[in-house]
Formats: structure tokens, sequence, C-alpha cells
């Protein structure tokens, strides 16, 4: 599995109970590296996972779309 990362903007919440305080630490860090993009000093990156199937599962899948 590959997925093509890119830091987009977000918007920081206004209501600073707890639970919004770690969701803005969370948004500032993210948008530093927005920041950074803009910036040239960081550039988009692709992440990639292996995923491992046993047979039976990957029988199911293929049955699922019609391929198998």
């Amino acid at each position: 599995m590959d997925d093509g990362y890119d830091f987009e903007f977000q918007k920081l919440a206004k209501n600073n109970n707890v639970k919004n305080i770690f969701k803005n630490i969370y948004k500032k860090i993210n948008n530093r590296a927005v920041e950074q993009q803009q910036a040239g000093q960081l550039e988009n990156y692709l992440l990639s996972a292996p995923i491992h199937y046993s047979k039976e599962e990957l029988e199911e899948i293929l049955r699922k779309f019609g391929l198998l």
C-alpha cells in the first residue's frame, strides 16, 4: 500500500477545553509542517506499508469483487 503524504493547513479550535487544547497542539505542529512545505524546507513523501493476506483472506476479497 502506498500513499502520497502532504500536509494541509488546519484551523485551530476556539474553545480552549482540555480536548481542544490537545487537538490544537497537533494542529500547530501540522501547520508548522505546512509552512515548511511552502518554504521548500520539507518535501511531500510517500508512505509505504506492506499488507499481508492469508490465502483464504485473498480468495474472499477476490470473490467479493467477482474476480474469482
